[in-house]
């Protein structure tokens, strides 16, 4: 489904390919989110270091598999602001930055922008 060309961005929350294929498929920037204690955070890890388009990935502090996209819902909003919703000072404010706006609520990584 990444691989639709109407699609602006792609959003992939605890969770990841199980073949490490998936980032093949990726044409647009995309957010991965993980948590620190979920099960499926090593195929999001391997699919954020084998992704050739713009990406943040953010673990989770305290986060398991299930409230992973509960504890992120803030961050899917601002992601989607900025990228549907023409908010652009979401890039720095909420994501590329150092101090970033989300950068405290664990592990956060991004590249390719």
């Amino acid at each position: 489904m990444a691989n639709e060309p109407r699609l602006t961005t792609t959003i992939h929350v605890a969770g990841g390919s199980f073949d490490g294929n998936g980032p093949n498929n990726l044409r647009n920037p995309a957010l991965f989110i993980g948590g620190d204690d979920d099960f499926a955070t090593s195929n999001v890890e391997r699919d954020y270091t084998n992704t050739r388009v713009p990406v943040w990935f953010n673990i989770l502090d305290n986060t398991d598999h299930i409230m992973a996209t509960r504890n992120s819902q803030h961050i899917i909003t601002a992601w989607l602001r900025w990228h549907l919703a023409d908010e652009e000072f979401r890039r720095t404010e909420n994501f590329l930055r150092s101090g970033c706006t989300f950068c405290d609520l664990g592990e956060v990584a991004y590249k390719n922008w």
